[in-house]
């Protein structure tokens, strides 16, 4: 996708709205206020002129950008989704205590996905007001920086522990106390997973799927 092509087709999409609305009100003042003269004619006819030129595109920018809106939200929300699984797999991980899944992998993965979404949000703008999708991006991602902010935490404890600054005591009673807030996410980050999968799938329900296995 190129990024910044939906803010392009927004800021085309205005300024050919200004111009059409600008042509079109010079044609009425001198069509109806001007006493008609071969000079009056002929701006007449060039205003006309104009404002076909900027209907049409106007029609072509407003097409291109629902098509890249539509674009930048089926990558946001696939990476969106990305960051709620690895969120959920730190969860899983901290509920059943396995040591055998390296949870600092995971928040890798977070890290870089939330990268992604955070390089193709500074190039969207939507148009007059956030929509739906807009609000479940913008409520998906809060959670995932809170997790974010208490994951920090037990990275930050740990190394205090590593440094033998604090008992092992202590830092296990500090890394059992912020575990139970991380897995006391696990019922919003599965609220939004639903949420984000349903409004991909809302994106492609005009497009009929069909499987060559199934032949």
């Amino acid at each position: 996708m190129e990024g910044c092509d939906i803010r392009l087709q927004k800021y085309t999409v205005i300024m050919s709205s200004f111009f059409c609305i600008l042509c079109l009100l010079v044609g009425i003042f001198i069509q109806f206020c001007i006493n008609s003269t071969d000079a009056s004619v002929f701006i007449l006819n060039i205003m006309l002129g104009l404002f076909s030129s900027s209907f049409l595109v106007l029609i072509v920018s407003l097409l291109a950008y629902f098509h890249e809106k539509k674009k930048y939200y089926l990558l946001v929300l696939d990476d969106i989704r990305g960051v709620l699984f690895s969120c959920l797999a730190i969860i899983n991980v901290l509920k059943n205590r396995d040591s055998s899944i390296s949870t600092a992998v995971l928040y890798g993965q977070i890290t870089s996905k939330l990268g992604s979404v955070k390089a193709l949000m500074l190039e969207y703008e939507y148009f007059i007001r956030r929509n739906e999708k807009d609000k479940i991006i913008d409520s998906s991602l809060v959670e995932v920086i809170r997790f974010q902010g208490l994951y920090d935490i037990i990275l930050e404890k740990t190394i205090v522990y590593q440094r033998n600054e604090v008992s092992l005591k202590e830092y296990e009673i500090w890394f059992n106390n912020i575990s139970k807030e991380l897995i006391g996410f696990e019922s919003i980050i599965n609220s939004c997973q639903e949420l984000l999968l349903n409004n991909s799938k809302s994106l492609i329900k005009d497009r009929k799927l069909e499987s060559v296995f199934d032949k």
